[in-house]
């Protein structure tokens, strides 16, 4: 791999590296920005799902009251005939039926965490929160309490109207009886509810952790990415020039005999390369003047001998 990055220019290879230390970085960054993102519109949903979960659990709960405190208005009441509000208070018990009824349909529809969708989430950070919490299948549980004793307590109102002949006393706590059971249940329902709303105003690990871990892995994939580039930089370029300093050295100290070895085709090999020819040639040369030298030298010598009997008086020698 390193010898295909010594073949790239040194331009091109410094341009490659620091495009990669802005990209990478850049990339993570996104990638954080997109994931914080959706956790954020999720941690809105969730919130906004539990705002309506809340507010619907307080208007079941308040028109339960409403509905008992109606009754329990009743009580010194000898006649319901003889009341001049009976066609409105009738009224008023119908609608306050019919909505408690529609309600908790749409309730157990829309808020059970142990099956409806949109309450997934909800369901995770509960449980993520405190893994050996019972809290969806106690609500679970409740909901399905509360629509078996539903129908006892409305039947119990409507008796009220029918069997106008008996005291008011007695078919009110009647109604108490049917209904007080009720009302107890849809409380067991609020107070988790209320656990759901406390967990989602805290916050949850399981949300948070995975961003900080992802944080820490962008933040090292980040410096590892830099020291590579940092790496690989050093060893193209850094490194082969600090060998032709040293290179260099060497000659100034007489080694003739010392050659660069680079690695690749860029710039530097181009450098390493000319100036391995140019030691090759000044060696020649070397070479070949003292192999002159030693010629002249020779010839010198002999010379030097022949006529050596010239000093001794000998005038026949001939060089």
């Amino acid at each position: 791999m390193f010898t295909f990055v010594s073949n790239i220019p040194i331009f091109r290879r410094l341009f490659y590296a620091f495009l990669l230390a802005a990209i990478i970085p850049g990339i993570i960054i996104s990638v954080l920005s997109i994931v914080f993102i959706n956790t954020q519109n999720t941690r809105n949903q969730e919130v906004q799902t539990n705002i309506k979960m809340s507010s619907d659990t307080m208007t079941i709960s308040a028109a339960l009251q409403r509905g008992q405190d109606l009754f329990n208005g009743l009580n010194g009441t000898q006649q319901l005939n003889g009341n001049r509000q009976t066609q409105p208070f009738i009224r008023t018990i119908s609608g306050i039926q019919q909505s408690i009824e529609t309600n908790i349909k749409l309730y157990a529809q829309h808020y059970q965490l142990a099956t409806s969708p949109q309450m997934s989430d909800i369901r995770s950070m509960v449980v993520g929160d405190n893994p050996g919490t019972t809290a969806v299948i106690d609500q679970q549980n409740a909901l399905m309490q509360v629509e078996k004793l539903w129908p006892a307590c409305r039947n119990a109102q409507e008796q009220v109207f029918k069997n106008t002949n008996q005291p008011i006393n007695i078919l009110a706590q009647r109604v108490n009886a049917q209904c007080d059971p009720m009302q107890a249940t849809w409380a067991k329902v609020a107070q988790i509810a209320n656990l759901v709303n406390a967990t989602i105003a805290q916050g949850n690990p399981s949300q948070t952790n995975p961003i900080i871990l992802t944080t820490i892995i962008a933040f090292l994939v980040t410096v590892l990415t830099i020291v590579m580039i940092g790496y690989i930089v050093n060893l193209t370029i850094t490194r082969p020039l600090s060998q032709l300093t040293t290179l260099t050295r060497r000659i100034a100290e007489g080694e003739t005999q010392a050659r660069a070895k680079i690695l690749g085709h860029d710039e530097i090999y181009t450098v390493a390369n000319s100036m391995n020819t140019m030691l090759d040639n000044i060696v020649r040369l070397i070479q070949e003047t003292q192999s002159q030298r030693d010629v002249l030298q020779g010839q010198v010598e002999k010379l030097v001998s022949e006529v050596s009997g010239v000093g001794e008086g000998d005038l026949r020698v001939q060089a």
